[in-house]
């Protein structure tokens, strides 16, 4: 679990640049699209490969995660990657991290 977390705040710093020849995908993505909602509900399939219940990014996840590796939490205040520990702050970290997750095809 500890790995997992490191990999998505690992994948959430990095900037992302596209070339300036790039080309999108021609084909339909929709079926890609896990923005919003669509995302927690296609988790238990998308994860099914990690075993059941394989838990959902949530503010109560980034908070379980914080309490229980603050090492890690450690790492998120000194790298200021966006969570300090606060409660409060744990809804928008989990939506960065859901962000992160969600390939996103505009409609």
């Amino acid at each position: 679990m500890r790995r997992t977390l490191i990999a998505l705040l690992a994948a959430c710093s990095f900037n992302a640049v596209a070339a300036d020849n790039w080309t999108p995908f021609p084909h339909d993505q929709s079926a890609f699209d896990y923005s919003g909602d669509k995302l927690r509900q296609a988790w238990p399939q998308l994860t099914r490969g990690f075993g059941n219940d394989y838990p959902f990014p949530d503010a109560d996840w980034v908070i379980t995660m914080a309490t229980s590796h603050p090492q890690a939490l450690e790492k998120t205040v000194q790298d200021n990657i966006g969570f300090s520990g606060k409660p409060e702050e744990a809804e928008i970290y989990a939506a960065k991290l859901a962000g992160c997750l969600a390939f996103n095809v505009p409609g």
